[in-house]
This record gives C-alpha cells, sequence and structure tokens, in this order.
C-alpha cells in the first residue's frame, strides 16, 4: 500500500474548508475558516471500529417541492396565457429541485470508536475521487487492527441476502457485530452495524401498505357511492358514468394497494430496530429465510452470553467453538483460526 498522502475536501459551511488526509497513523483532520487553519485533529486507525454510510432523504422538503409543483402546473393550466407571470416561480421549483437532488446525493460517512462514539464524520458526493479515497481508509483502518481481531474479522461467518427491482439487502456477521447494508438505484446505500449482543427476542413481522394508493381508493369508492345515491332514480343521469368510473378507480386502486403490499422483518437491538428490506408479501420462501437468520443469530448471542469475559484467550477459544457448533464457522476455518489465537497467546505471552 503506498504511503502517498491521500486527501478530501469539504466545505460545510460558507467559507470553511475541511480536508481530511490518510497518514500513515491516521486520518489527519484540519479545518480552516477564511484560510486560517482553526482546527486539527489526528483520528488512529486501531480507534475505529466500523462506519455508518448514509444517504439523507428529506421527505419533509421533498413533499412541499411536490405539492408547489402541483400548485404551479395547476396555476400555469387555469391561466394558459401567464407565461410571464409563472416564469418566475418556475425557475425558483427548477432551481430548488436542482439543489435538493444535489443534496440527496451526498453520502455522509460517520466513524466509531469501539465505546460506539462518534469520531469523524465525512461527507461528498458519490464518484471516483471520494470512492477513492474511501476505499484507500478502509484499506488502512483494515492493516491498522489488532492482528487476531483482523483474523476473527477475516472469517466467513455467513451472511443472508435479498434481491430486488433497483435495490438490495445485505446482513453479513462480522465476528462480534452484525451489519447491514442497503442500496438502491442511482448509487443510493445505506450500511449500519449493530453489536452482536445487543440483538434480542422477539423476530417480528411489519406490514406496509402503501397509503397513497390506499387512500386514494378509500376516496374513489366513497365518491362513487357518494354519486350514486345522488343519481338513484334518474337512469338517464349524467352522474351514472362518472360513478362508474370512479368505481372502476377504486378497483384498480385496490388491486394497487394489494399489489404494493410488503413485509420487512425486524429485532429488536438495545433500543433500536434492526430491519430488512421490505419483501412483496408474496415472496415467502425470502421472508422464512431472513427469519431463519436472524433466529440463529439470537440463538448465537443468547449462547455467548453465557461466557466467561475474564481471561480474554479463554473468552475467544469458547467463542470460536461455538461458532463451529451453531454451523457459523467451517472445521477447517474453526481450526485455522483457533491455531492463529494459540500463536498469538504464545507471543503475547513471550514464549
Amino acid at each position: 500500500m503506498s504511503d502517498a498522502p491521500v486527501r478530501h475536501e469539504e466545505r460545510p459551511h460558507a467559507g470553511t474548508r475541511v480536508a481530511y488526509t490518510l497518514t500513515r497513523d491516521g486520518l489527519a483532520i484540519e479545518e480552516f475558516t477564511s484560510g486560517v487553519k482553526t482546527y486539527e485533529d489526528i483520528v488512529y486507525y486501531d480507534e475505529v471500529w466500523d462506519s455508518y454510510r448514509t444517504h439523507h432523504l428529506p421527505r419533509g422538503a421533498l413533499w412541499l417541492l411536490a405539492v408547489l409543483s402541483a400548485a404551479w402546473t395547476a396555476l400555469l393550466a387555469l391561466l394558459p396565457g401567464a407565461w410571464l407571470v409563472c416564469s418566475l416561480p418556475g425557475g425558483l421549483l427548477v432551481a430548488a429541485w436542482i439543489f435538493f437532488l444535489v443534496r440527496v446525493r451526498v453520502l455522509t460517512v460517520q466513524l466509531f470508536n469501539y465505546d460506539g462514539n462518534e469520531i469523524a464524520a465525512l461527507r461528498g458526493v458519490p464518484g471516483e475521487p471520494f470512492r477513492s479515497f474511501l476505499e484507500g481508509l478502509d484499506a488502512r483502518l483494515t492493516s491498522g487492527r489488532y492482528p487476531i481481531q483482523s483474523v476473527f474479522e477475516g472469517l466467513d461467518l455467513g451472511r443472508c441476502e435479498w434481491q430486488g427491482f433497483g435495490r438490495s439487502w445485505l446482513c453479513r456477521f462480522v465476528y462480534d457485530r452484525v451489519v447491514v447494508e442497503r442500496r438502491w438505484w442511482l448509487g443510493w446505500e445505506h450500511r449500519v452495524y449493530y453489536s452482536l449482543m445487543a440483538l434480542e427476542p422477539p423476530v417480528r413481522l411489519a406490514w406496509r401498505l402503501p397509503r397513497a394508493a390506499f387512500w386514494g381508493t378509500c376516496l374513489a369508492f366513497v365518491a362513487a357511492v357518494a354519486l350514486a345515491l345522488e343519481a338513484a332514480g334518474e337512469k338517464e343521469s349524467a352522474l351514472w358514468p362518472w360513478a362508474g368510473a370512479l368505481a372502476v378507480a377504486g378497483l384498480l386502486g385496490l388491486l394497487g394497494s394489494l399489489a404494493g403490499l410488503s413485509v420487512a422483518v425486524i429485532v429488536g437491538a438495545s433500543g433500536q430496530t434492526v430491519r430488512s428490506a421490505y419483501l412483496p408479501w408474496w415472496q415467502k420462501v425470502q421472508r422464512q429465510e431472513i427469519l431463519r437468520w436472524f433466529a440463529r443469530l439470537i440463538r448465537l448471542a443468547d449462547r455467548l452470553s453465557e461466557i466467561d469475559h475474564e481471561d480474554y484467550w479463554e473468552y475467544h477459544r469458547n467463542k470460536l467453538a461455538i461458532l463451529n457448533e451453531e454451523g457459523f464457522l467451517d472445521p477447517w476455518p474453526y481450526r485455522s483460526a483457533l491455531a492463529r489465537l494459540n500463536s498469538q497467546e504464545r507471543e503475547e505471552q513471550g514464549e
């Protein structure tokens, strides 16, 4: 790995520039305000336990822009000749949408220490420069770990994944924590981790009904019934076609609501919630696979909670044995990891 400095810069506020540099020992952070260095720090690689990677979608701003855009379109339809009057708010709406789309593409990377405290946060737009910086950071974090820790975290302890249209979900078990990764179209990603010992029963299902389609269906049926009652007794009433059209729209909305019904698997984690992706309700086999995966992890956490933590080396020997018994670790990787653990113990004790 090259020792040449790799840098990433961002401007969180007007007149402020923050530079992140990958040095030999850690992540150097320098903050400049109007060209004057006002803050500097270094986050050592061996202090970092794991990281979150998230894209933030401000739903309030999204709904506001959608409503304003709909209002502008309606105004333009009501006043077809008022292009000059509508041009200024239309231009502002276009600028607001561009700013919104740029903001939602920003990827936030938070680094946490072993106590779960955030020690650094980086932000950047996904692209080759930022991706290269993150790859270099990941490589240095891996090389900065305690040798036996790298062995443990390099073990293939299993995963559960699901692929949907334009999105994916992956849950990996990494020795002492569970990592959940989601990806969407346009390069969006979401990565969080939870301590394995924080997982707690029960494992439940969370159902989600497409609210817009559901309430639209209800409104269409109510309007159809109201028009039918109004036109009752008048076979030639002009309201009957409208009532029939609304009834058909309500039926289509009902079918859409049933098609969009989805379900996720959720597990508690010390006040937080670990959630799978929302799967279509008819994917029963995939849902059962995720349920079995989380049930195995909770069973493992229960068994590991009974191990004595006082002797570091004995604790990990017992943990590896349980991982082997529970089927997370095959016999050959188990023996290899155990041999590395015993070798590291002898080195630490000077034998």
